[in-house]
């Protein structure tokens, strides 16, 4: 089952947040009051979106997005700012990937819906098959270089 997320998933979300942290190029931490604090506003925010997949009542996926104007225009798109199903939970991503464009489709001055994939895990390849499984299309890539980080 895929459906809006409350504040009571949030613990749930954080965890798998932290396992794909894990797997990711990115050496940023995962930072458990900063992740409670975006994550309780995208979830009461219209502009944005946090859906989660439950397998017996456990949270094993989620994505969050958000609307955002471009700086050209009036015009705005709608993007995944995170997007993740537990590996023995993969077959619920299709369904949250469309349960996002949908959303995304009905929200004012939306002109198009992107989905990325930007953690560098090898599964690349799968992930954009999924992507065009329901509707999108490949239209570039993700170039990032990793600076120093400093942690609290």
């Amino acid at each position: 089952m895929t459906r809006l997320a409350t504040v009571n998933d949030i613990t749930a979300i954080i965890e798998l947040g932290r396992r794909i942290a894990s797997f990711s190029f990115s050496k940023a931490q995962v930072h458990d009051l900063t992740a409670r604090k975006h994550l309780a506003q995208a979830i009461n925010d219209h502009t944005q979106i946090v859906l989660v997949a439950e397998h017996k009542g456990q949270v094993v996926g989620f994505l969050v997005g958000a609307v955002i104007p471009y700086w050209f225009s009036k015009d705005k798109f709608a993007t995944d700012l995170a997007f993740y199903c537990h590996e023995q939970h993969g077959n619920y991503a299709p369904f949250l990937a469309k349960k996002f464009i949908s959303w995304a489709t009905k929200q004012p001055k939306v002109i198009d819906v992107t989905m990325a994939v930007s953690t560098g895990i090898k599964h690349q390849g799968r992930i954009g098959k999924l992507y065009e499984k329901v509707g999108m299309t490949n239209v570039g890539g993700v170039y990032t270089k990793l600076i120093g980080i400093e942690h609290e």
